[in-house]
């Protein structure tokens, strides 16, 4: 338990239910160190698996039709209490969870449309320039690799980006790419022989030429 208070971690989840996994597992394949915790003993049925066995458990809006076949089927009435005290808090678990996932998804859309089909290009294209580039990337006193730096930079920007910090390339630059954001220091690149510029500077140059070729005009003929 010492070792888990000590732990670092981008996304916490509290409870391993059906939504916990998923929230854990989503926010895994977006690069974030996850962990989930549970009060419940491990092998010990819990939450809503202790109705259902580990399936998904519905409710059954007839009541006295459920009571009927419980009685035809041998059930005693203690059972029929537990299922109808479970079924009101599925239903009332149900009702949260659609409004929570309607909220989020309102988010979502709101997101995405203030970060725009634009900045996503231009900033998928400064990625993928930095990934290629060759260079050497500078943080926290050590110098990295294009793909390294490539990976801790996309990290920092889906972060970013779902506490919608991210609506513009200029945005990214500044907020992801520019400095870190444990020491404050600033990121520097060093391609080949030359000497070490601010990351800052080096993407904002790419992204005016970037812009700059998109907008050019079409050769005659073409």
């Amino acid at each position: 338990m010492a070792d888990l208070a000590r732990a670092a971690t981008d996304v916490l989840v509290i409870g391993d239910g059906i939504a916990g996994c998923a929230a854990a597992l989503a926010a895994q394949t977006r690069s974030a160190r996850v962990i989930a915790i549970e009060k419940a003993r491990a092998g010990i049925p819990h939450g809503n698996s202790a109705f259902c066995g580990g399936a998904l458990r519905g409710f059954r809006r007839n009541r006295r039709q459920k009571r009927r076949r419980s009685r035809a089927l041998g059930a005693k009435p203690e059972q029929w209490c537990m299922d109808r005290r479970g079924s009101a808090v599925t239903k009332r678990n149900s009702k949260r969870a659609r409004m929570y996932v309607g909220a989020l998804f309102c988010a979502t859309i709101l997101s995405a449309a203030a970060h725009g089909p634009d900045a996503q290009a231009e900033i998928e294209h400064l990625l993928r320039y930095l990934e290629i580039s060759r260079c050497q990337f500078y943080r926290n006193g050590s110098w990295h690799g294009a793909p390294d730096a490539r990976a801790h930079l996309e990290k920092k920007y889906r972060y970013l980006l779902d506490k919608g910090l991210i609506r513009s390339a200029e945005d990214f630059i500044q907020r992801a790419a520019a400095e870190s954001s444990t020491s404050g220091k600033p990121y520097l690149v060093k391609c080949g022989a030359g000497a070490p510029v601010a990351s800052a500077r080096w993407l904002s140059e790419e992204l005016s030429r970037y812009r700059k070729n998109l907008h050019a005009p079409s050769p005659p003929g073409n």
